[in-house]
């Protein structure tokens, strides 16, 4: 019997007529896409109609179903693996509220079970002293997909959990990854931050490294998170981990004004309006946000999903 495999284009055909039909205003409710791909997966979609500024609490909309996967991501080779990181991110990014659907929990479950099957990424990870790392990112997944393993779980179980205390009465999609900005983007930044490349402080161990990225790429001998992320794309990452980041990393791809309401960060204009101005790299303004996360002053529903796909691709880039 021949193994069912997931086409790329197909996955680039369903991305892009969701995205159509999702520029505008919040949507309310999807339908999942038929497992056995017999056809092109139709979604049920119902649009609402929003009055004035959309609030950060009103910008996440989490999705029970599939929207581009026709069936479990483990019939995906790696380098659908890699491609698909950027597919998730849009969904993140480009509607105007924050999608993460069980693409994004499969996805990163089976990545999750994939270090455990194949040796070779605990021996580099083990070998650039980032093992410890590894126990991070299932930890991260596990608990980023734990609303949705509750809605599919026994009732009768999930109220003797909540009767003995070890869950929230409502765990909520949102508490989730609020939680999980700060945690994902410390985790992305230990993937990227080879301690071979880098000392404890982040800062690059070798001279004369270039920076195309940077307007002055001689203004500062300091190396920040972006700087690192950049590092890896630049020169650690394979053709098509590259290409994925690159697409990910255009700024021109999104509506800034959308990625204000989605960043949950203290004076939000300012903030994004800072970290966008004289760049034209997503990622700059992604690693813009950690400070204010970190330090407490939000962390708005996209950061989560974001970075842990980006932990992914890491991931899948050295398999």
């Amino acid at each position: 019997m021949t193994k069912k495999v997931i086409d790329i284009n197909r996955v680039n055909q369903r991305l892009a007529e969701f995205l159509e039909r999702n520029k505008g205003p919040a949507f309310s409710a999807i339908g999942s896409l038929d497992d056995e791909d017999t056809s092109e997966g139709e979604q049920d979609i119902k649009k609402t109609t929003t009055h004035g500024p959309v609030e950060i609490t009103d910008t996440f909309n989490p999705i029970p179903g599939f929207i581009l996967l026709p069936r479990h991501p483990i019939y995906g080779n790696v380098e659908f693996h890699r491609k698909f990181a950027k597919h998730l991110c849009d969904l993140v990014l480009i509607p105007h509220e924050t999608v993460v659907s069980l693409d994004h929990i499969l996805y990163w479950n089976n990545t999750r079970k994939m270090i455990s099957s194949y040796d070779k990424v605990e021996i580099e990870m083990e070998n650039n002293n980032k093992s410890n790392l590894l126990q991070d990112f299932r930890t991260t997944v596990e608990f980023a997909a734990l609303p949705w393993r509750l809605e599919h779980s026994d009732e009768k179980l999930i109220n003797e959990i909540k009767n003995k205390g070890l869950i929230q009465d409502r765990m909520s999609y949102v508490n989730v990854l609020n939680q999980l900005g700060p945690a994902s983007l410390s985790l992305l930044d230990g993937f990227v931050s080879d301690p071979s490349k880098f000392d404890n402080r982040g800062n690059i161990r070798k001279d004369n490294i270039e920076r195309p990225w940077r307007d002055d790429p001689s203004r500062s001998e300091y190396w920040n998170y972006h700087d690192r992320i950049l590092y890896w794309m630049h020169y650690e990452s394979n053709e098509i981990t590259r290409e994925c980041l690159e697409k990910i990393n255009d700024l021109g791809r999104y509506d800034v004004g959308v990625l204000k309401n989605k960043a949950g960060i203290g004076d939000v204009d300012n903030n994004i309006d800072d970290e966008s101005s004289g760049t034209e790299n997503y990622l700059r303004v992604l690693t813009g946000q950690r400070n204010f996360t970190i330090h407490g002053h939000g962390s708005g529903f996209s950061i989560a999903p974001v970075a842990i796909t980006l932990c992914c691709l890491y991931i899948y880039g050295i398999t």
